[in-house]
C-alpha cells in the first residue's frame, strides 16, 4: 500500500454528507474505496462508453490500494486504476431524481458516448 499524491477534492457538500455518514453510523476509522471501471456504461444511462464508479466502507485497505486522507476522509483506491480518477472531485447532489455522491473527473472526455448527455 502507498500513499497518493491529491488523487481525489471532496466538494463542501460531500466532507460534510461523508463525514455525517461515517460518524453517525460508527465508521469512523474506515475507508471510502473507490473504484472506477472502464466501459461500464455512460453516467447518463444511455448505455454508451465510458467510466462507472463505485464508492464502498472498507475497514482497511487492500494490499495494492493505494491511500490518501483528504479533508479528515481516508480513501483507498485500487493501484491499477489511480490514473483514470486521478484529479476527480467527489461531490454530493440532491434533485428531482434523488440524491447521491458523484465523481467528477477530468480524465473522462465530455459525452465521451456521443449521447449528448454529460454534465462532466
Amino acid at each position: 500500500m502507498e500513499k497518493a499524491i491529491s488523487v481525489f477534492e471532496l466538494t463542501p457538500k460531500a466532507k460534510e454528507m461523508l463525514s455525517e455518514a461515517i460518524t453517525k453510523n460508527g465508521y469512523t476509522g474506515h475507508y471510502i474505496r473507490v473504484e472506477v471501471f472502464e466501459g461500464g456504461g455512460c453516467a447518463c444511462g444511455c448505455g454508451g462508453g465510458g467510466m462507472s464508479y463505485s464508492m464502498s466502507l472498507a475497514e482497511k485497505p487492500l494490499e495494492d490500494d493505494v491511500v490518501e486522507e483528504v479533508d479528515g476522509i481516508r480513501f483507498a483506491t485500487p493501484k491499477t486504476t489511480l490514473d483514470l480518477v486521478r484529479g476527480s472531485k467527489i461531490d454530493y447532489y440532491e434533485g428531482l431524481e434523488g440524491s447521491g455522491f458523484i465523481i467528477l473527473n477530468p480524465n473522462q472526455g465530455f459525452d465521451s458516448c456521443g449521447c449528448g448527455g454529460h454534465a462532466h
